[in-house]
């Protein structure tokens, strides 16, 4: 995919790579704005969040033992 971007638009390439490289360091910030605020809701299992786990009944023919 990237040789053909590269072949037919290369110009486009640097933009595509800047937008991707943007977004990972918003989500790179977020990460520790969270960790400095004291905001660590992602850390605790969905039982502790209040969420019901979903019922897997159906997987367990495929889960080999």
């Amino acid at each position: 995919m990237a040789l053909l971007l590269n072949h037919f638009l290369p110009a486009l390439l640097p933009i595509i790579l800047m937008v991707g490289g943007t977004y990972l360091a918003f989500e790179g910030a977020e990460k520790v704005w969270h960790k400095l605020s004291g905001q660590h809701d992602d850390d605790k299992p969905a039982v502790e969040k209040g969420r019901r786990p979903r019922n897997r009944s159906w997987v367990a023919p495929f889960v080999p033992t």
